[in-house]
């Protein structure tokens, strides 16, 4: 921060203060810009990287919703060059390769991933995927946990142990869900299955906090 935007966040928040005002938030965003959360991992755009959107608990109302989710997340991490094109392997093959496992052999994540050729698995599972949480309002809440796999080595690249938990919830609608037709419930069920593929991308690159999309 420069001596002159230093002293201006000094004056602003001392006229703040003196004034009893509960407006030192907003102010100091105003000149500093939004909070930024950090990245939590970094791929290597040179590595081929796969991201495998599993439901194999059926928690996700529609099949199409895993696609939807995996667009997103391709088209943002393509639009940010954190992965190269042609390092970018197409989301459906994962989906036709674990569809084809036997009911009493259940493939792994990274055999998955070596049959379609990804050094890199990115794998989302689900725990909680709803429109409404008491059956009267709508605000959608999506809750998953991630994996990234190194299918080379077979190891865990992120986290280090376990899996890391994955929220998406989106702002409530003011449309009660008893006036909501199956058009309108379908068309929140892919924003919010967007917003699982926005915020899955997120992680791994900084960005500016915003009130549409919680963590």
């Amino acid at each position: 921060m420069t001596l002159n935007r230093l002293i201006a966040v000094s004056l602003f928040l001392g006229l703040a203060v003196c004034a009893g005002c509960n407006v030192v938030a907003p102010v100091a965003m105003a000149i500093e810009g939004p909070p930024r959360v950090p990245a939590v991992f970094e791929l290597d755009p040179e590595r081929p990287t796969v991201i495998f959107i599993d439901d194999r608990h059926n928690v996700l109302p529609k099949r199409s919703l895993r696609t939807e989710m995996a667009r997103v997340t391709e088209q943002v991490l393509l639009g940010s060059e954190l992965i190269l094109p042609g390092n970018l392997i197409d989301h459906k093959a994962a989906l036709r390769t674990a569809s084809r496992e036997l009911p009493d052999e259940p493939m792994s994540v990274v055999e998955v991933g070596r049959r379609i050729g990804a050094e890199v698995v990115i794998y989302l599972s689900f725990d909680n995927f709803v429109i409404t949480r008491d059956r009267v309002s709508v605000h959608p809440l999506c809750s998953g946990n991630l994996v990234i796999y190194d299918a080379v080595e077979n190891t865990q690249l992120f986290p280090a142990a376990g899996e890391y938990a994955l929220r998406t919830s989106l702002p409530p609608k003011t449309t009660p869900l008893q006036s909501m037709g199956l058009a309108e419930r379908s068309e929140v069920e892919r924003e919010l299955a967007a917003g699982v593929g926005l915020r899955l991308a997120r992680l791994f690159f900084e960005y500016e906090l915003d009130r549409d999309l919680t963590n």
